[in-house]
């Protein structure tokens, strides 16, 4: 009920920059902060409330009506964007997304377990395909990559190259 009360305070905004597409929210930048997994947890819960969620759809949708977007998220393709120009669903093993997670928070100094994050990743997967209002799950016209044996400038180019095939 206080994340249904605090929404008509909130005022988000995409804009472009050199860093390319930043999200704003009440004038500060959260680009980097939303991208957290308490953030991910967080949202991942929240979104499991109908009228927070119907809220957050509509605010996503004219964003994208307004601008052309890149957007991520468990149900942009299926529920926030059905009529994308394209539609990516990235895949990856658990152990490899929690390998990736691992080296992040090594990277920033935190002490954090390998099984820990794998039992996290699991449990939020279920969560999101379980829940439901948006369930995680493909998109049926989205192209499935597979990046577990893929370092980050392969998925964009393989990205790009879908793209260019679209357009």
């Amino acid at each position: 009920e206080a994340v249904c009360k605090s929404l008509g305070d909130m005022h988000i905004i995409l804009k472009t920059s050199e860093q390319g597409q930043q999200i704003y929210l009440n004038d500060v930048n959260v680009s980097q902060s939303i991208r957290t997994d308490i953030v991910a947890a967080a949202a991942s819960k929240v979104a499991t409330y109908g009228p927070v969620r119907s809220e957050l759809v509509k605010r996503q949708q004219e964003m994208a009506s307004l601008q052309s977007v890149v957007m991520d998220g468990r149900d942009i393709g299926t529920v926030v964007l059905p009529f994308a120009t394209l539609k990516i669903f990235l895949t990856a093993s658990v152990d490899e997304r929690a390998k990736r997670r691992y080296k992040e928070y090594i990277e920033k100094g935190m002490d954090v377990s390998l099984e820990t994050l794998k039992d996290e990743i699991k449990a939020r997967d279920a969560q999101d395909a379980g829940r439901k209002i948006s369930p995680l799950k493909k998109a049926e016209d989205a192209v499935e990559i597979d990046t577990t044996y893929m370092h980050i400038d392969e998925i964009v180019e393989c990205i790009k190259n879908k793209l260019l095939e679209r357009l």
